[in-house]
């Protein structure tokens, strides 16, 4: 089994009054695309063995 990350090095985004749009883009990312539908990413994704996760890191301040 052979387990890989990609990370970008990039400085935290301070979300503000737009919090969550950094989600979305994450939901958007294995949605679909105009080429190929989400169930035909997810099934060349399976096919690899693969997971295919969409996720952010992004900062949002709390009160």
């Amino acid at each position: 089994m052979v387990g890989m990350q990609v990370k970008f090095d990039i400085e935290p985004v301070m979300q503000g009054d737009q919090a969550g749009y950094l989600d979305l883009i994450g939901e958007l990312l294995a949605s679909g695309t105009s080429q190929r539908t989400k169930e035909e990413i997810d099934e060349a994704v399976d096919a690899l063995g693969a997971d295919l996760p969409a996720r952010t890191m992004a900062s949002t301040p709390r009160c």
